[in-house]
């Protein structure tokens, strides 16, 4: 495999960073890159470690590179003309504390608006952690405020501390996506129902349609899916963007379980919720980090998240108005747990087949 390191001519690599990339590159073979040099060459290529096939790919681009490895062929045979060190667009030298420092960072303020809208929240009379009282209307207001400075902290970071531009999170939307996002509507809707009739069947619940505006006016569903559309769209630039960003270079593994760990244990500062609450948080957690890895689009994980918190508030009820069904009796924890197993496993299923089984994130 022919190694090329690329940099600006100002900025010439030294020996002890070509020492480290090549002790380093038997570790980090794991997943598909592409990169489109013919582009203008971002700034954000310096002191980065690129994999190219053949050197004639960087003509034109800008880049000066030097070189670790072979410096003949042959090269390996393959339709790619990227490979990568590991599933992250490129791998900077840093220290390797530094992209724990920055999820821990973010996560950080994370904690620190959310206790402060909690605050905020109960000088209203309002229980933060109680689900019923979420359709009220100031815990809409500061619901949406809350998550959208969260969102804008992010971008902060992303931008000013990882010196990254947007586009690496995955903002790109494929005609492919919008497949995987009509087919993963089809498999939410259709397995909820399918979920609740079997347990009519069973004698388990007795279901009766109420229709869209029965316990709420339009006015509020409106601003209750706003609420969910900013809390969907927060959450994933937190626990799957920002995170897979700064850890993807330690591998998808690593990247997976952080990103479902915080994201399972964040909701307890929000929720009250026993064991079973819990592993649906980390069942639908491992849901969105998979279909955003394997998609490599932001909006793919957003429009599931997105779908995922409506059908809890339209079709299982979980704060008490906004339902279009009613449910005799309600749905238990467990219930709803072995609900998201099922849906978890169909989606991933669903994703897998669409793109594959390797990340697609770059």
């Amino acid at each position: 495999m022919l190694l090329l390191v690329a940099g600006a001519p100002e900025d010439a690599f030294d020996a002890p960073l070509i020492s480290f990339v090549a002790s380093e590159l038997e570790d980090l073979v794991v997943a598909p890159l592409h990169v489109d040099l013919d582009r203008p060459r971002p700034s954000r290529l310096q002191n980065h470690v690129v994999v190219c096939l053949h050197d004639e790919d960087l003509v034109g681009s800008g880049v000066t590179t030097s070189l670790v490895g072979p410096s003949t062929p042959p090269y390996p045979a393959s339709s790619a003309r990227f490979l990568t060190l590991r599933p992250i667009a490129f791998m900077n030298a840093e220290p390797s504390v530094l992209p724990w420092l920055r999820v821990l960072l973010a996560v950080g303020l994370y904690v620190v608006v959310a206790l402060l809208a909690s605050a905020l929240i109960r000088r209203f009379g309002v229980d933060h952690k109680d689900v019923s009282g979420r359709a009220s209307p100031p815990v809409v207001v500061i619901g949406i405020l809350a998550n959208t400075v969260i969102a804008g902290l992010i971008l902060v970071l992303l931008v000013f501390l990882d010196h990254r531009g947007l586009g690496g999170l995955g903002l790109r939307v494929s005609s492919r996506d919008g497949i995987a996002m009509a087919s993963s509507l089809v498999v939410l809707s259709t397995g909820t129902a399918l979920f609740l009739e079997v347990l009519q069947l069973k004698g388990d619940v007795r279901v009766r349609w109420l229709g869209v505006g029965a316990t709420t006016s339009a006015g509020g569903m409106a601003s209750m899916v706003m609420v969910l559309v900013v809390v969907a769209l927060q959450e994933e630039l937190l626990y799957r963007g920002y995170i897979a960003v700064n850890l993807l270079r330690f591998g998808a593994t690593t990247v997976v379980v952080t990103s479902v760990l915080v994201f399972t244990a964040i909701h307890f500062l929000t929720n009250r919720a026993g064991v079973a609450q819990a592993v649906s948080w980390l069942l639908g957690g491992g849901t969105l980090i998979g279909a955003y890895l394997l998609s490599g689009s932001l909006w793919v994980a957003v429009l599931v998240h997105l779908t995922m918190d409506l059908t809890n508030v339209v079709a299982f009820g979980i704060v008490g108005s906004h339902r279009w069904l009613e449910l005799q009796p309600e749905l238990t924890s467990e219930q709803r747990t072995v609900y998201r197993f099922l849906t978890s496993v169909a989606l991933l299923a669903l994703f897998a087949g669409l793109y594959g089984a390797s990340v697609k994130l770059a």
